[in-house]
């Protein structure tokens, strides 16, 4: 994991990111590539073509879902939240036992 790059990491060098005009362009684009989506998705719903049956599988109405609300986290995701997830990450991975009793074991990442 990369508990020790977030380490390293404070939350002005995370607004020094989020405000840089490359961050802000990358972002606008984010959200509106999520705004077309969304409006290809209620045209069709309302025209009766958005079935699980899509021969396209990148316009399977799940799919399609699934890439929206991911897009949509990612967008809002904070720098608290990702901090607190790398520590709740690391005090896991401290706590760990393996199947044979050791602390500290390594155990697949379960979280998303």
């Amino acid at each position: 994991m990369s508990t020790e790059l977030w380490g390293e990491l404070d939350g002005a060098q995370w607004g020094a990111w989020k405000h840089n005009p490359i961050t802000e362009a990358f972002f606008a684009y984010l959200a509106d590539w999520k705004a077309n989506e969304e409006r290809w998705i209620l045209h069709a719903f309302m025209a009766g073509g958005f079935t699980d049956t899509s021969p396209d599988a990148s316009r399977n109405p799940h799919v399609m879902r699934g890439q929206v609300l991911a897009l949509q986290h990612v967008m809002q995701i904070d720098y608290r939240a990702i901090r607190d997830w790398y520590a709740e990450k690391a005090e896991e991975e401290a706590n760990a036992v393996d199947d044979r009793g050791n602390a500290g074991a390594d155990e697949p990442d379960r979280a998303a």
